[in-house]
């Protein structure tokens, strides 16, 4: 991860500057990267290595990389980032996005020969360019692009990107075809022929002539380079500190050496983890307070599908059943914990519990199925409410690997959730006698995507780091800096737990050591560099003797975690709790005094229109203190009722100018004049709920009161290649023929009725490749409605072709295209479009172009708006009004999609001067607006769930939206094809929100047609 608070000021010189640039270098983390090269990955990191070296001697560089991999480049000197794994593209657009206001160039990291003044020269010459490029010595590929300030990058890399680049506007830098810069290598007789005519780098060399030398570390084994800093030298970690001492920060390959800091260095490391401790509660308006929370322990039940090693609470059925528990706490045993948790000061309920049982353990599904619960998870969710009307406890669930909408679901019963992250060591999960082997759930991967998911759905979350499971130093930086990381695009990692192994007996780990106090304590101290002053670092108090808190609290933690004064530690249960009053002594004695707060940190509670779902703030209200958000100690948790949706705002009586707009508008609702919209969009309050009440009246008279949705399935078109001789059934980064047929099977079986198709064909694969995945989907499955192609592709498909864009859309029609989504329209307004893609999208007339042309061959599309970010309310108007005369000339559009921007979507050029994305007001305003602005003409309206969310979603449809959008089935051939993957959701989840509504839905068409449930579609259900 890029340290951002030690940014390069590229501001202060010359763009014409080789050093003004910053060059980003996207590199494979894993054996298969440059795997032609005599399957060598060996040789890869070197060629990947001297790369780096050589862009170093010229300018600050930024590397892309797995975490395994981000050491090495790091020691280097390097900057480095953690790469998603979204692709090229997308790690390109990470390192670009944090190179800061400077200049960025993007080079690959596979030019063995490239000299640091071979690339100076380039850069000095992009200096007179707006955007550059420079490509391959065959002249097919692309190996630098460079985009000026003010300019975006627009990367297309690929066997044919030299034109897509030259299409995008990129010049074409005059460098030699025998310069090293242009000499890239894809297999090894590419690097013998380029040995006999230039220099290669020292490390490439020497791989060369030892491919299977370990004295360099693969990428996919850097395991040699972590264990050689293990144990660095006292230099290396003074060093290290006062780089530290320095900056108040530190990056992955210092922290990995801090982990080892004993003696003077683990002093000075102390004293400067503790000031940053210190600086972060005076900003927050707390100095000198640590937190903690008073709780109750409630394991729901300790089944669960995997087998970590080192744990001792999860059981299997016969266990249970000899020791006479029961599969699953009842819900009599879960109140009664509760209530006497309430009576004793509690104001947090602890769900804790094994993951997914039921896929395991048979007994768990009867019993669920036995008591009505379809899931592990349902039941969770009904525990939960019953918790807070009964006994006023605010729930903190940690059930485990979630899913994109199993978080949704549960975020309006719990003010907060939690899962430990503990390692980003594959190793440890795929390694056989590792500590996570056989623990589908313990997947680094696919715990990084429930904290981004938790992220996205606005939930305050709780993870942390588990140590002395058999990582190594460079997996606890790797670790932390991956926190740190998702944290730095959502804001929602509430405390990082800090988690020393204990070893259990009658655990596979029960003769591993327990991790060293001195290692303990410097990991902590490490965590409180990486995640700031302002981050809450929390260490659980019972796993470390009461003699030895002090040093936790020196290391810089401000927070205890949960602490019960009734259940024992279920998870730890050799290891009891203090005392409240003994920690409070313990902790005071250190120089603090503690305080309770609340299972949701302050910062969360104060904004809690933005994280706390409307149906709990009322319970988290009546435990808060209104100035500190701190608990309020003595408040007494009551329960109160809790309501299944966010209710209805009901029409209070308005004076002045909005009850005169509203009152015109009964009359007319397209009929008022812009001012009077604009107006409507700047509500708030009673006049916002007056609005969005007249607006789910016009709703009402328009379409009804069904809640209408499509099963669909997304394919990502940027996959595809319909030349790659990949076997159907099989996953990886190419969509081939077989695959696509695989999917569109899967997708009909599941009861879809229609397949969207998204992005644009990759640059090696020729324009005609647009036909193929359409004539392909239509052969395979000839009742499906393909809906594919947003104008951006259409224009980059035309223009390969050499054709107008009525052709090419009327040749995609003769192939079976249905429809076309009107997306990209982002703001129809050129400065504005300019400004959010770095003038790299097509001009307004273009975009209407293409949906015109559309509509005019019979290809109906959607039209959309993407909004709160730079743009004025009058500018939301302007772009409805341009809808509304397509719409007058056409007829086309089948309904309107707004889109808010995300926060972590705002170009990173406009940081300061967007919206970070708009608030709820905003969002209730523009859904009723553009329902009375589209009346008679567009009456469909849809909310954008996957970007929304499932609470705000149920908000809209309250306040002028009538449809659902699409279910985006992910199916288990390929999940990952879809550009919105692991976000999908069941019938039953319309269902509920409709539900809680008082509303019914029904499944539509693509065109709003009716449709009969296929055969299959109960899957869909589920």
């Amino acid at each position: 991860m890029l340290n951002s608070r030690r940014r390069f000021d590229g501001g202060q010189r010359l763009a014409n500057d080789a050093t003004a640039w910053t060059v980003v270098v996207p590199v494979k983390g894993t054996a298969d990267a440059k795997s032609r090269l005599d399957a060598s990955p060996e040789l890869a990191t070197a060629i990947a290595l001297d790369t780096v070296s050589a862009a170093l001697a010229v300018t600050r560089v930024i590397v892309v990389t797995s975490p395994q991999a981000m050491p090495m480049f790091s020691k280097l000197g390097a900057e480095v980032m953690l790469d998603l794994g979204g692709g090229l593209n997308q790690a390109i657009e990470e390192g670009v996005a944090a190179a800061g206001d400077s200049p960025v160039a993007v080079l690959l990291g596979d030019l063995p020969s490239l000299a640091g003044p071979e690339l100076a020269a380039a850069l000095n010459q992009a200096g007179s360019y707006p955007r550059a490029m420079v490509p391959d010595a065959d002249g097919v590929g692309t190996v630098l692009i460079t985009a000026q300030r003010g300019s975006t990058h627009e990367p297309a890399f690929g066997g044919q990107s030299r034109q897509a680049h030259l299409d995008a506007g990129y010049v074409e830098l005059s460098i030699p075809p025998s310069s090293g810069l242009r000499r890239d290598v894809d297999t090894a007789e590419q690097l013998n022929q380029l040995a006999a005519s230039l220099r290669l780098g020292e490390r490439t060399a020497a791989a060369s002539a030892n491919p299977r030398s370990t004295s360099l570390p693969p990428l996919a084994h850097t395991k040699v380079v972590m264990n050689e800093t293990m144990n660095p030298s006292r230099r290396l970690i003074s060093d290290a500190v006062s780089r530290a001492e320095v900056t108040g920060m530190t990056d992955v390959s210092d922290a990995e050496i801090l982990f080892s800091a004993r003696g003077d260095e683990l002093e000075r490391l102390l004293v400067l983890a503790s000031g940053l401790r210190d600086e972060g509660l005076a900003h927050s308006g707390r100095p000198g307070v640590i937190t903690y929370s008073k709780k109750v322990f409630v394991p729901i039940t300790k089944l669960c599908r995997d087998r970590c090693h080192y744990c001792v609470f999860v059981e299997t059925p016969s266990k249970l059943a000899a020791k006479g528990e029961p599969m699953f706490m009842s819900p009599e045993e879960i109140l009664n914990v509760a209530r006497t948790g309430a009576e004793l000061g509690c104001k947090e309920a602890l769900f804790t519990l094994g993951d997914r049982p039921e896929d395991r353990w048979p007994a768990a599904r009867e019993w669920l199925a036995r008591h009505g619960y379809a899931s592990t998870l349902e039941y969770i969710r009904a525990m939960a409410i019953r918790v807070l009307e009964e006994t006023g406890l605010l729930p903190h669930l940690n059930p485990g690997v979630l899913s994109w909408a199993e978080l949704q679901r549960l975020r309006p019963v719990a003010p907060s959730m939690g899962m430990m992250l503990e390692t980003t060591s594959v190793r440890l999960w795929a390694e056989k006698g590792r500590a996570h082997y056989g623990s589908p759930d313990k997947d680094p991967a696919l715990r990084l995507r429930v904290l981004d998911d938790a992220g996205r759905s606005r939930i305050p979350f709780t993870t942390g780091v588990l140590l002395g499971i058999g990582e190594n130093n460079a997996d606890r930086a790797e670790s932390l800096f991956a926190i740190r990381a998702v944290h730095e695009r959502h804001g929602h990692i509430q405390e990082t737990i800090v988690q020393n192994f204990r070893a259990k007996q009658q655990t596979a780990m029960q003769n591993e050591s327990d991790l060293g106090l001195l290692e303990y304590v410097a990991a902590v101290a490490v965590t409180r560099l990486v995640m700031g002053p302002e981050a809450s670092v929390q260490a659980p108090p019972n796993l470390t003797d009461k003699t030895e808190l002090a040093l936790l609290v020196r290391a810089g933690i401000d927070d205890w975690g949960g602490v019960s004064p009734l259940t024992a530690d279920h998870v730890n249960p050799e290891r009891p709790w203090p005392y409240i009053d003994d920690l409070a002594r313990l902790t005071l004695e250190a120089g603090y005094e503690l305080r309770e707060r609340l299972t949701v940190h302050p910062q969360y509670i104060a904004d809690e229109g933005t994280w706390i779902d409307e149906r709990i703030q009322p319970h988290v209200k009546a435990l808060a203190h209104p100035s500190s958000s701190l608990a309020i100690e003595q408040a007494p948790a009551l329960g109160k009722p809790w309501s299944k949706a966010a209710q209805r705002p009901s029409a209070p009586p308005l004076k002045g100018d909005i009850a005169s707009i509203l009152l015109r508008a009964s009359r007319n609702p397209s009929g008022l004049a812009d001012s009077e919209y604009i107006r409507l969009l700047e509500t708030d309050q009673i006049e916002l709920d007056a609005l969005c009440v007249f607006a789910d009246e016009v709703r009402h008279d328009a379409v009804g009161n069904d809640i209408t949705y499509v099963v669909n399935r997304n394919i990502d078109a940027a996959l595809f290649n319909p030349h790659h001789a990949g076997p159907a059934g099989t996953s990886g980064p190419t969509l081939s023929l077989p695959m696509l047929r695989s999917l569109v099977d899967e997708a009909r079986t599941l009861g879809a009725s229609e397949v969207c198709v998204q992005g644009g064909m990759p640059a090696e694969v020729l324009a005609t490749g647009y036909f193929e995945l359409v004539g392909a989907i239509r052969a395979q499955q000839p009742d499906l409605h393909i809906h594919a192609y947003r104008p951006a592709e259409i224009l980059d498909g035309a223009s390969r072709l050499g054709i107008s864009v009525q052709e090419f859309l009327q040749a995609l029609k003769e192939r079976g295209l249905d429809s076309i989504p009107g997306t990209g329209a982002r703001i129809l307004d050129d400065r504005i479009r300019g400004e959010l893609s770095g003038q790299t999208d097509p001009p307004v007339s273009d975009w209407v172009e293409v949906i015109k042309t559309a509509h005019s061959v019979g290809l109906k599309s959607t039209a959309t708006m993407v909004f709160g970010h730079i743009e004025s309310p009058a500018e939301q108007v302007a772009h409805l009004r341009t809808l509304i005369s397509i719409q007058d000339t056409s007829g086309g559009f089948t309904e309107f999609i707004p889109m808010p921007i995300l926060p972590a979507d705002v170009p990173a050029s406009l940081a300061g001067v967007s919206r970070p994305g708009p608030d709820l007001r905003e969002i209730r305003a523009v859904h009723a607006v553009a329902r009375l602005m589209l009346n008679g003409r567009l009456d469909n309206v849809q909310t954008a769930w996957t970007k929304l969310g499932l609470a705000t979603s149920q908000t809209v449809l309250r306040g002028g939206a009538n449809d659902f959008g699409g279910l985006l089935l992910d199916g288990t051939v390929w999940p990952e094809a879809g550009p919105e993957a692991n976000r999908t959701l069941s019938v039953a989840d319309v269902e509920q929100i409709a539900a809680e509504m008082g509303r019914t839905i029904r499944q539509r068409t693509t065109d709003y047609g009716s449709v009969l449930p296929l055969a299959g579609a109960a899957q869909a259900r589920s």
